[in-house]
């Protein structure tokens, strides 16, 4: 997925249409997994992110649908470390000033809140700066007055960051 994002920012790029150090990506759930592996496996192209309840680690997802995919941990090992953006927090930021937003609700019976709090630790332990804010009692989606202000606070965090506002 990162790859074929990175074809897309370089066709916009020689088109014009990107600015070579302001692009963002954001994304929720699966969504949210590939906006972290794409800031933290090419900051390059994708120095910004708001990652929201993703699955940084395929081994804290349903087993019956990550094995679906990938078998199981034992038969894919290797599979599992080099998909887990846990294995790439180290390379975040190493092409200039990175920021990446992670989001998640503490009640996610989808993508438990474990993963949240297992990227975070991580980043710290790699002593990486980042942004975090978690909902609290919100599942996989985030409702009523937690929506309106996580659309906010995501509209402040591109206003910030993409417009240098």
């Amino acid at each position: 997925d990162v790859h074929d994002y990175k074809l897309w920012i370089d066709y916009l790029r020689q088109m014009g249409c990107a600015h070579d150090h302001r692009v963002g990506i954001t994304g929720y759930s699966y969504g949210g997994y590939v906006t972290a592996l794409a800031v933290c496996t090419a900051g390059d192209y994708f120095p910004y992110g708001i990652a929201g309840a993703g699955v940084y680690d395929w081994m804290f997802y349903d087993s019956h649908y990550t094995e679906r995919y990938m078998d199981t941990p034992q038969e894919n090992p290797d599979g599992y470390r080099n998909s887990s953006v846990l294995e790439h927090c180290a390379t975040y930021g190493t092409w200039g000033p990175s920021v990446l937003l992670v989001t998640h609700g503490t009640s996610d019976d989808n993508v438990h809140f474990q993963n949240a709090m297992r990227l975070t630790d991580q980043l710290i332990k790699v002593n990486k700066h980042f942004r975090f804010m978690l909902y609290p009692g919100a599942r996989h989606g985030y409702r009523g007055y937690q929506a309106a202000f996580s659309a906010d606070e995501d509209r402040a965090f591109w206003t910030k960051y993409l417009l240098e506002e």
